[in-house]
């Protein structure tokens, strides 16, 4: 026997899909209190749920187990979804209003529909400062010495990946661009 409406399967559902729902409700979920950020990807099963062995089994909804990264994982038959990290996991009936709740659904104009995953995750302490232990090993340049670059306002750190020349200047390679050495005060009396 066939039941009306019919069994909802987003295996169907692409990358651009998915990044249009995202794009058309990220400002809306961020808007929203406990919400941190959005990305795409496939849903996180609890490993505890009955349906992260056996696709067949149908999790409990509504079971306020918290989902983090550390007690989830992906598996073959996750759907496509948007991800939604939170602050702090509440249960539907904890809530103040209907507007806190993550809607399991996100609804495009042309009939589409993607569905969320909700993910708990706690704040990290900054990290400290990739500038405060920085060494500079000696005069000479290579792989592996570090750059300093001020972009905005802000300082960033790269390293030297390789030194190439074109008979002429010198450049270091990173992963961005090459730097003319001979162009860099700081390297000016390192350079020939």
């Amino acid at each position: 026997m066939k039941y009306f409406p019919p069994k909802r399967d987003f295996r169907s559902l692409s990358v651009k899909d998915l990044l249009e729902a995202r794009e058309a409700y990220h400002v809306f979920l961020s808007s929203m209190e406990n919400v941190v950020a959005t990305a795409i990807g496939r849903f996180r099963i609890r490993t505890k749920d009955p349906n992260a062995r056996n696709p067949e089994r149908a999790a409990p909804r509504g079971k306020g187990t918290p989902r983090t990264l550390a007690n989830s994982v992906v598996k073959p038959w996750s759907w496509p979804c948007v991800l939604v990290f939170v602050r702090a996991w509440s249960k539907p009936d904890k809530l103040g209003s209907a507007d806190e709740l993550v809607p399991p659904f996100l609804y495009l104009p042309d009939g589409r529909i993607v569905p969320t995953c909700v993910v708990a995750v706690e704040p990290q302490e900054e990290a400290a400062s990739p500038l405060a232990n920085l060494a500079f090993p000696s005069d000479l340049i290579g792989g592996g010495y570090p750059l300093l670059i001020e972009v905005q306002g802000e300082q960033h750190v790269g390293s030297i990946g390789c030194l190439v020349t074109d008979g002429n200047v010198t450049y270091a390679l990173t992963s961005a661009t090459g730097i003319p050495l001979h162009q860099n005060r700081r390297y000016a009396a390192l350079t020939t």
